[in-house]
């Protein structure tokens, strides 16, 4: 395959055209469509191209510049929303009645509005790290051998007569199954602490 003719800067026609869509805005995907060339060929030259490779990280570097200035910005304009939201207040109307005249007033106040400045000083205190979400589970934790899940989940299925005796005392000790799902024709009896 005959070479290309290259710029002063190493770069050849549909690679300076891909840059140039890439610059504009476009996707990877949309700038090989519009070439037109194949994701292998932009691969091939990332690879094998020095001076593509250094264009397009160039290009990809000012995007990500780009980015994280634009979101320092932001980070800035959120902390002062959050600092504005910890002193939050809301307007209360009272209906208050003159103790001499029995007239009634209504009376509109400003008060802390107490919901949104908590709700701000969680997501303050979360991204700090000084606050955690913590989710509490109740209930126990049951350990069960091999054996023991098989036979629970041949009860699940429905699979009564499948799952042998010793088993089903086991799963009732154990508090997975209740004592009253056993089948007739086996006797259960729950040992605890030595007492029948």
């Amino acid at each position: 395959m005959p070479e290309k003719p290259m710029d002063e800067r190493g770069l050849t026609e549909p690679q300076r055209r891909f840059l140039l869509e890439m610059a504009g805005g476009k996707t990877r995907r949309e700038a090989e469509a519009a070439i037109p060339v194949s994701r292998r060929t932009v691969q091939l030259w990332l690879k094998d191209s020095q001076a593509f490779r250094s264009a397009y990280d160039k290009l990809y570097d000012g995007t990500i510049g780009e980015t994280k200035s634009r979101l320092g910005g932001a980070t800035a304009t959120a902390a002062d929303v959050l600092l504005e939201a910890m002193n939050a207040t809301k307007d209360a109307t009272f209906t208050v009645t003159c103790p001499e005249c029995e007239a009634k007033f209504e009376v509109v106040a400003t008060i802390p509005n107490h919901q949104v400045r908590l709700k701000a000083s969680e997501i303050v205190l979360k991204g700090a790290k000084v606050l955690k979400d913590v989710k509490e589970i109740s209930g126990s934790v049951t350990t069960l051998s091999m054996e023991e899940r098989v036979a629970l989940s041949l009860f699940k299925a429905g699979k009564l007569d499948l799952i042998p005796s010793h088993m089903w005392e086991r799963l009732i000790a154990a508090g997975v199954i209740p004592e009253g799902s056993v089948p007739p024709h086996v006797t259960v009896r729950v040992i605890d602490g030595g007492n029948e």
